[in-house]
């Protein structure tokens, strides 16, 4: 790539008249170098077409490709799966890059006015518009066949974002166009990294990555403070040039101001005749009529209002008084943030341009010292270790389990063992240390430590469950990957997400029930709590509730079922499906004697009338039912009792 942006650089430069005529008719040092680097650049490229063609993932891997060949090529086109990757992965500067592009085909702010040719600087963009089109074609072009790849190219994107802020110091012109832009798509990114947040994790090119499921909410918060840092910074340096005099003290700003608000509501009052203040006087009628029927609603119980999905109702509620507040205060402050913006700009005696350099700077300190640290803390063993180093005692010795064995002696400063069998595992934890040869050095009935891969945890709770009766005690359950167990909790909580679901204590559910399945699983009862925790006597449709259910285990489960869940009346019903325990703690591992807990999500649809509706629970497997031998049921399904919609 490099040696084929050179090489075409200067065709583009030799062909355009922009390379300088030597003194006399013969090649210059500057034509064989391009010449040369054109020859190399694309003898290079068609060796690497050649192999890339000639290779199959089956084969094997071509040294002279570089990459290793996918048996399955990735569903998505290149262009989205390229672009979605670097997208992410460059984020925030992504939002701001396709602009900086644009700018590069300005004329150099210096050079504005000149007669003829392009100067040094204006090959230099020639030079990254080539080669950064290059690094993107062989990216794009490999991406189908080897998934998600490094892209060669950061150092050329910076140059280009890099030339864009000179220009605009040197005296471009500002660009609302771009401040807006940069600032939408920068909020279409963030909403990308929020709603998915595993697609951070493309900056490291990383084919189907896991993101732990306990770090996205911090995710989301840090990735929020990215945006409002730089998309704002980027806007207030590019919506507008730095003005020549600004207010003299507090007060002659403060008069300016009002003349500009009280500028604002006049040009208001003009627009369309005067429509649009009557337009917007007639939606803060309706707002006001909305809120107030909502209000009487509730308090009387109306049973569209009552339905109501309760953020929407504070919506309606608030609407009146908050719109115009905000339409009122929101320009207000904008004017504030940008006169502090020149305030600032003409006290410190910085171009205005270097508020973007200082967006990349602030948003890279957050990612660098908050985001990704946090994150690499939730995938990265290494709290873990840190963590058994300050709880363990001497002689207690340590094994790890579905961890490799290479990150244990590295955090641990020697070899440790290590197994990938959870009955193994199990076996040395539960044995005494002067039973196992390798722990010579431990004493005997030591305490043993664990590092555990989270996919293994529920298996090696379910073996200590049978022989103890009691979870797995978990001392650092902080990541959602990696966990540090032991076979003491010495005096510590449990911090495994286990605790929650299978439980040690014997439980009264707020409606109880005497059922059994085939023998083998005892049915407690049953309770229904909102998403804050508290329970609920009734359901209002298009509202999330957790229904919460409670089995005893008698037997071990014999097959493989899935529970539902059915609410039934006024021919309507709700049938909610799913994994116990979403699947995370399978029922082949319960052990008798175990208390489990099943916390289902469910919301009704808008369909459902007020009135009882009958709750049936039970299990199946493709057509089969699991057998209910005891308590009230119907076709195989326990009658749970009843749910009140209102």
């Amino acid at each position: 790539v490099p040696a084929l942006g050179a090489g075409l650089t200067w065709i583009v430069l030799r062909t355009s008249g922009a390379w300088p005529a030597p003194e006399r008719p013969r090649p210059t040092l500057g034509d064989l170098v391009g010449g040369a680097a054109l020859l190399l650049g694309v003898a290079a490229a068609a060796k690497g077409l050649l192999v890339l063609a000639s290779s199959s993932a089956d084969a094997p891997l071509p040294r002279a490709l570089g990459v290793a060949l996918l048996k399955k090529p990735p569903v998505e086109s290149t262009f989205d799966l390229t672009l979605r990757q670097l997208g992410h992965a460059l984020f925030p500067w992504s939002a701001f890059l396709p602009f900086a592009v644009g700018r590069l085909f300005r004329a150099p702010a210096a050079a504005q006015g000149a007669a003829a040719g392009l100067d040094r600087e204006a090959g230099v963009r020639i030079a990254l518009v080539v080669t950064s089109a290059l690094a993107y074609g062989a990216f794009a072009l490999l991406a189908p066949h080897a998934g998600a790849l490094p892209f060669s190219g950061p150092a050329l994107l910076a140059a280009i974002a890099a030339l864009a802020v000179r220009d605009l110091e040197r005296g471009a012109p500002s660009s609302r166009a771009l401040a807006v832009g940069c600032s939408v798509l920068a909020f279409v990114l963030y909403r990308d990294l929020v709603l998915s947040p595993d697609r951070a994790l493309s900056v490291f090119s990383v084919d189907k990555p896991v993101f732990p499921k306990s770090f996205e909410e911090e995710a989301a918060s840090a990735m929020r403070f990215v945006l409002i840092a730089f998309a704002g910074l980027v806007a207030l340096t590019w919506f507008e040039e730095q003005p020549r005099e600004i207010d003299r003290g507090l007060r002659a700003w403060a008069r300016r101001l009002d003349a500009d608000v009280r500028a604002g509501a006049e040009e208001l009052a003009r627009i369309w005749g005067g429509n649009l203040l009557f337009l917007l006087i007639v939606l803060e009628a309706a707002l006001v009529g909305v809120g107030a029927m909502i209000f009487v609603g509730k308090r009387i119980g109306w049973g569209t209002v009552a339905r109501m999905p309760n953020h929407l109702a504070a919506y309606g509620m608030n609407a009146w008084w908050a719109l115009p507040l905000l339409l009122a205060v929101g320009p207000v402050v904008l004017i504030a943030v940008r006169d502090a913006f020149r305030f600032v700009v003409a006290r410190a005696s910085v171009p205005r341009a270097l508020g973007t350099p200082l967006a990349g700077l602030v948003a890279g300190f957050a990612l660098s010292f908050w985001y990704y640290p946090a994150l690499a803390a939730q995938l990265s063993p290494k709290e873990v270790f840190e963590s058994y180093a300050s709880l363990r005692k001497p002689g207690e010795p340590l094994a790890t389990l579905g961890v490799r064995s290479r990150a244990a002696a590295y955090y641990q400063g020697g070899e440790v063992a290590s197994f990938n069998d959870a009955p193994q595992a199990f076996a040395w934890l539960a044995a005494s240390a002067a039973e196992g040869s390798a722990d010579s050095a431990a004493a005997p009935g030591a305490r043993r430590w664990l590092v555990v891969k989270s996919d293994e945890l529920p298996r090696l709770n379910s073996l200590f469950r049978k022989q103890h009766g009691r979870n797995l005690p978990v001392l650092d359950g902080r990541s959602s990957q990696i966990v540090l167990a032991s076979n003491e909790l010495g005096g510590r909580p449990n911090e495994s997400w286990l605790s929650r679901v299978v439980l040690d204590e014997p439980v009264a559910p707020a409606n109880p029930l005497d059922a059994m399945f085939d023998d083998q699983l005892e049915v407690l009862g049953w309770e229904l709590t909102d998403d804050e925790g508290q329970q609920a006597s009734s359901v209002v449709p298009q509202k999330s509730y957790h229904l919460r259910t409670f089995f005893r285990v008698h037997r071990p489960i014999t097959g493989n079922w899935k529970m539902f869940v059915h609410i039934d009346g006024f021919q309507r019903r709700y049938n909610g499906d799913h994994a116990v325990i979403e699947g995370r703690y399978p029922m082949s591992l319960w052990q008798p004697g175990d208390v489990i807990v099943d916390d289902h999500e469910l919301k009704l649809e808008p369909n459902f009338t007020p009135g009882d509706y009958a709750l049936y629970v039970g299990f199946f497997s493709g057509d089969a039912r699991f057998e209910v031998t005891r308590g009230p049921e119907h076709e195989n399904r326990i009658r749970a009792g009843v749910i009140r919609v209102r």
